[in-house]
């Protein structure tokens, strides 16, 4: 998500961003949204780029969060960013990467 204006100034105002989440067919391209209402899916095969396959079931297109890159301060070109990623295997903890710190937090 942009999180500042077409000037750099960072919009302050809080947001709620769920951990899980889905894009439905509006964000997908008419093809792909076309495609997969026929039960197609894009191959992920490298040897087969760009060809379609039938697939077994649809799509449901969830996402599920897993990192984050978070900025302190108030412009773009200043401040300080660090990153947060889900922990692999503890369910509901996520680590902060802060230069060479590295904590754990809560979701």
């Amino acid at each position: 998500m942009k999180r500042f204006d077409d000037h750099g100034k960072k919009l302050n105002y809080d947001i709620d961003c769920p951990t899980s989440f889905s894009f439905g067919h509006d964000f997908l391209t008419s093809e792909l949204a076309r495609k997969e209402r026929q039960g197609y899916e894009v191959s992920h095969d490298q040897s087969e780029s760009n060809e379609w396959k039938k697939a077994s079931s649809k799509r449901s297109h969830i996402y599920e969060l897993y990192a984050m890159i978070v900025h302190q301060g108030n412009f773009s070109a200043k401040g300080h960013y660090y990153a947060v990623v889900k922990h692999k295997t503890i369910a509901n903890v996520w680590l902060k990467f802060d230069d060479e710190c590295v904590t754990m937090i809560k979701e």
